[in-house]
């Protein structure tokens, strides 16, 4: 898998409940990236309300993973920076404000961001161009991977972060992975992510240490 190298689609937290209402009327003709849920939850300010923590991390590749973790809080439009004097994999954060930000947040960025496909049993190279969450025509969240070259409609398999997906729909470089859940609001966090990991793969295994409130 190759790390997205393409345009991708963006929106900002203040605009993101709006859009989602809007993909929600053209049936998924709408990509919304990244932080659909977050805007979901806490409303159209896109303000992140929880507490500050900081979140320490351990892996064999610090330096390379520090950047990818720091993007990858930018997506989720968390502020965030590395914290002072700790010497490692350590970030003081502002949370959603979700009741498991302590738990799902560092789960989230320690995610490898991997994906593995497969056709009819075997593995197929995947360049990714270009990813985001959208709604499909079904009203299922997707992340939505664009890739460089086209698979068949049939005979696919989705493995993301060592575990199976279930595929939406598949039509030519377009992936749509869904994302299943009890609640939409989880649903949407589930697919962005997915899209967040995926579009920035970490170079090694990180595990987190700790999360605290500060």
């Amino acid at each position: 898998m190759s790390n997205p190298e393409g345009p991708r689609v963006a929106i900002r937290p203040r605009a993101a409940l709006a859009l989602i209402a809007a993909a929600i009327t053209v049936a998924g003709g709408l990509v919304v990236a990244t932080i659909g849920w977050y805007a979901t939850v806490q409303g159209t300010t896109g303000a992140a309300r929880g507490v500050r923590a900081r979140v320490t991390f351990s892996s064999d590749c610090d330096a390379e993973a520090r950047p990818v973790i720091l993007a990858r809080l930018a997506d989720y439009g968390l502020p965030a920076m590395p914290a002072p004097d700790t010497g490692g994999l350590a970030f003081d954060v502002t949370m959603p404000g979700m009741p498991d930000d302590l738990t799902h947040m560092p789960a989230a960025l320690a995610a490898p961001g991997t994906l593995e496909l497969k056709v009819d049993g075997t593995p197929r190279p995947a360049t990714i161009t270009q990813i985001g969450v959208q709604l499909a025509f079904s009203g299922t969240p997707v992340t939505l991977v664009m890739l460089a070259e086209p698979l068949p409609e049939r005979g696919v398999e989705v493995i993301v972060d060592g575990k199976p997906a279930d595929l939406e729909e598949v039509t030519g470089t377009e992936l749509q992975i869904a994302a299943r859940a009890g609640q939409s609001t989880e649903a949407l966090r589930l697919a962005t992510d997915r899209s967040v990991a995926l579009r920035h793969p970490l170079p090694c295994p990180v595990t987190v240490v700790s999360a605290e409130a500060m």
